[in-house]
């Protein structure tokens, strides 16, 4: 699944009832109906996300129906997941579409299932690892299943993401998150669900023998880009669009090597000075598009001042989940960083670029290239950084000019 940004809130359904129905009788006169009363969905519930690894089951919708969210383990201690179901969706609910950011909707897909959820502080998606909802008689068994989490924090709401499709078992659909496929297709990073946002996970079925659509093609990097450009470098055969894992054990001299993505890698080595909280522990998602949030206009080239990068070679969305570190300011350098590539392209300069969503990004310092690694030397940290819980998510990009 940087993760950050998102969290929710949720809406409890009323009673509707109807009001009484006037039915004409042979001998004119008239019989007045009892009320029908609709199900009513459960409240809205609290519950702490497990910190060890676990799953949480959402109040039912009045039909019966429910879902389960199921975490890796490394929650932080003392998040919380407020959440709420329906069989009807959000006004604010986006139709499911195949492709993030696009409006296309899928052709056929039926929406069915809705729960809306919040957390009490933000969590990378990455820790939700799965969903299992409960299929009803009218929800065919031969369908593929899917979920498709939004933002409803306004109207109309944003796709953050998708996956699926699900297996079928007992009349329950359980949706991996680690990889998607038929009417699912994503940007494959993991945003951050940040707090005080509001979000939606909506569990729709699309019919056996129902074609997947095709996607539009993107264009072309240009000079001009201002919100990012997707990888032109190969890093093997059909890799991933992205990968996760988690840091920990945090040193100084000594690479740490970010999740590798197909044949590319990164790695960064913290220098003499720089401090860790206890436990520190980071989320790390590799991709070779933009994560979700990552800010716009890309930095300049380093040598010249000026342009756009042709690409970008890789980005890393570091989600602190626990402890923090410290570049003081002064005299102390900040890391060095290698990346490295299947192929060169065009480029002929390389830069490296820190941003976070409110800051952008702090300019590109330039990078050698030996073979098909590019090092990123250390260098004078005037200001100095600190990465901790509450700023998170932060982003490291890797580009070509």
């Amino acid at each position: 699944m940087n993760g950050p940004a998102r969290a929710l809130r949720l809406a409890a359904a009323s009673v509707v009832i109807a009001g009484g129905l006037i039915v004409a009788s042979c001998g004119g006169g008239s019989v007045q109906t009892a009320p029908v009363v609709q199900p009513t969905n459960a409240p809205a519930s609290t519950q702490a996300v497990p910190t060890t690894g676990g799953s949480l089951t959402a109040p039912a919708a009045g039909n019966g129906q429910a879902a389960t969210f199921s975490f890796a383990t490394g929650v932080p201690s003392g998040i919380t997941l407020t959440s709420s179901s329906s069989t009807t969706a959000p006004g604010s609910a986006p139709a499911p579409s195949s492709i993030v950011r696009r409006a296309e909707a899928i052709s056929g897909a039926v929406p069915f299932f809705f729960v809306t959820f919040s957390f009490s502080a933000s969590l990378s998606s990455s820790y939700v690892t799965s969903e299992a909802v409960s299929l009803t008689s009218s929800n065919p068994t031969t369908a593929q299943y899917y979920v498709e989490f939004d933002d409803i924090t306004s109207s109309p709401g944003t796709k953050l993401g998708c996956a699926g499709p699900g297996t079928v078992a007992g009349l329950v659909a359980t949706i991996l998150n680690n990889g998607s496929g038929g009417v699912c297709t994503t940007s494959g990073s993991n945003p951050s669900l940040q707090t005080g946002h509001t979000y939606l996970a909506q569990f729709y079925y699309v019919a056996a023998g129902t074609a997947s659509p095709t996607p539009s093609p993107s264009p072309s990097p240009t000079a001009t880009a201002t919100s990012g450009t997707q990888a032109v470098f190969p890093c093997g055969s059909a890799p991933p669009s992205s990968t996760t894992g988690t840091l920990t054990n945090f040193t100084t001299g000594s690479p740490m090597a970010y999740p590798t993505l197909g044949a590319c890698s990164a790695a960064i080595t913290f220098q003499s000075g720089t401090t860790f909280g206890a436990g520190t522990s980071v989320n790390v998602t590799t991709s070779i598009t933009p994560p979700v949030g990552a800010p716009s206009p890309l930095p300049s080239n380093p040598s010249t001042g000026t342009g756009a990068p042709k690409a970008a070679l890789l980005y890393e969305e570091l989600q602190v989940t626990a402890g923090s570190i410290t570049v003081p300011p002064g005299a102390l350098t900040s890391p060095l960083q290698t990346v490295t590539i299947a192929s060169t392209g065009t480029c002929s300069t390389y830069g490296e670029s820190f941003a976070t969503a409110a800051q952008g990004w702090q300019g590109a310092s330039q990078g050698t290239l030996n073979g098909l690694t590019v090092t990123f030397p250390a260098g004078q940290n005037s200001s100095g950084t600190t990465l901790n819980v509450a700023g998170s998510p932060y982003f490291i990009g890797y580009f070509c000019y």
